[in-house]
């Protein structure tokens, strides 16, 4: 909330809040408490989520770590949109179905300027899994199913034209991937 005072934006002013999956990490700034009661960050939002991930969070014996999604289905029952894979959600920007961490994880994939920026979300958690992709952590809830989501998806990363944007990849948020061997990829800064 405070970068977003310092560079202008109001919190009134956000209309689009795009989850990629409900762990405590990624949903925990939803509310905040406004005169002794505890509401939407952004009033004015729609909020987006996969179906899978939404209906994944049910009771207190779910969720694999975490309980705190439950107490935001509440507030976001009436404003939750449920996306489709490939759907596009503002111009050029489309949602991408990749479960394993999760049974609901969405990418987002921006298409611009000749090229495909790709939001990925927990696929991965460090840079070593591009060489290890069959290493697991134990935030993923499927690790059968995240390690072939991992390989499908270096396959498509490793396409000419295609930056990554990954906040779980300490001072190499962006980069490019290469395929170095069958199994084995190589990710390097994109400073372009």
């Amino acid at each position: 909330m405070d970068y977003l005072k310092i560079i202008g934006i109001d919190r009134n002013d956000i209309t689009k809040v795009i989850y990629s999956h409900f762990h405590p990490a990624h949903i925990g700034w939803t509310s905040i408490e406004k005169n002794g009661k505890i509401v939407l960050t952004f009033p004015n939002a729609d909020y987006y989520s996969s179906k899978n991930e939404w209906d994944f969070w049910k009771d207190e014996t779910e969720g694999l770590i975490s309980t705190d999604p439950l107490r935001f289905k509440k507030l976001l029952e009436e404003k939750i949109k449920f996306v489709k894979d490939r759907e596009e959600i503002i111009p050029n920007l489309y949602v991408k179905y990749e479960f394993g961490h999760t049974p609901g994880l969405i990418n987002l994939i921006l298409y611009i300027d000749n090229k495909r920026i790709w939001f990925m979300s927990n696929v991965i958690h460090s840079d070593i899994q591009f060489e290890n992709p069959y290493w697991n952590f134990s935030t993923d809830n499927n690790g059968e199913k995240a390690i072939k989501t991992r390989f499908h998806i270096f396959e498509d990363l490793s396409m000419p034209k295609t930056i990554i944007a990954n906040g779980n990849l300490i001072g190499e948020a962006f980069g490019i991937l290469t395929k170095e061997e069958e199994g084995k990829y190589k990710y390097e800064s994109y400073t372009k």
